[in-house]
């Protein structure tokens, strides 16, 4: 696995992609999250993928034309910032916890004090969304430039998304999430609730209704709530979980607050899943055979026909 950033440059290059890291912030300082993040980028975008971004960045100037130079270059670019955005991210508690001999302590001098804890949220929350930001920006690039971008296209990791019957303009649609990158997180989520909860009520291979997509992307939300860590979250999901951890609810878990999250989607798919069983019960019964009213029986006849 290629790291995507040289040693001697790294605080130079860092600084013009996450403007408030200081240029005092060694590499070795935060080396073990930059790995930890490469490995799992590498992962989720498939390992040949993630090396090929790195390679043909490198080799940007080799193309011809001046779109495929741009192209080229600004998928390394991407894939750098994302990294140290999750990198930082990941780092945070580090960078505050000082291990010693003596123990662990917290910066605080006559000029500095250690961050509050509503800072350090909100910190992180950038953070994370600027690197969904930038992750998106990637996998829309390398979507655009199957010519440049040859280990994506077609690749497990593309099909895993294309394949799906829903797409993320249905989940902008229905439940306000626009990131490419969820459906990298989420698509074993999506099919989880296609078996068990559409095929179930449709043939495989029929076409959704609207009211089907609806229920299953609300339902996908409600799982991937209670399922995924925080920073696979999309931005709707981040977004309920820090309102409900800012109504003095601190001394919650958080996974209770994330249950009080997830069973709010979950409510709404439910409300849908039962129409489309109201309606599948009432289609069977119309589609039931009918038979003609016996005609009475008259005692004074022998028998009866």
């Amino acid at each position: 696995m290629t790291i995507p950033f040289n040693r001697s440059t790294f605080q130079r290059d860092m600084k013009s992609r996450v403007s408030m890291a200081h240029l005092a912030l060694e590499y070795e300082n935060i080396e073990s999250s930059v790995v930890k993040v490469c490995a799992e980028l590498s992962d989720l975008l498939s390992p040949l993928a993630y090396e090929e971004v790195i390679a043909v960045g490198n080799k940007a100037d080799t193309y011809v034309t001046a779109e495929e130079r741009e192209a080229a270059a600004a998928g390394l670019d991407y894939l750098r910032r994302a990294i140290l955005h999750f990198a930082l991210y990941e780092h945070v508690i580090y960078t505050i916890a000082n291990i010693t001999n003596d123990g662990i302590t917290v910066t605080k001098t006559d000029d500095k004090t250690t961050i509050y804890k509503y800072q350090q949220d909100q910190l992180e929350e950038h953070l994370i969304a600027d690197a969904w930001f930038w992750l998106n920006r990637l996998i829309d690039l390398m979507n655009r430039y199957p010519g440049i971008f040859t280990e994506w296209d077609g690749s497990d990791r593309q099909q895993s998304i294309s394949d799906l019957p829903v797409t993320i303009d249905d989940f902008r649609r229905y439940v306000g999430v626009s990131d490419q990158t969820f459906l990298l997180f989420a698509a074993w989520i999506v099919r989880e609730v296609l078996r068990e909860c559409v095929y179930s009520r449709l043939p495989e291979g029929t076409p959704l209704t609207d009211l089907h997509v609806m229920a299953l992307c609300y339902e996908t939300m409600a799982r991937a709530c209670r399922r995924l860590a925080y920073h696979c979250l999309p931005s709707p999901i981040r977004r309920d979980i820090n309102n409900e951890m800012g109504k003095n609810h601190a001394a919650q878990a958080d996974t209770a607050i994330r249950e009080h999250v997830a069973q709010q989607f979950a409510d709404k798919a439910l409300g849908y899943w039962q129409t489309l069983d109201a309606e599948q019960q009432r289609q069977a019964t119309a589609d039931a055979p009918t038979y003609p009213t016996p005609r009475p029986a008259n005692p004074a006849q022998k028998f009866v026909c």
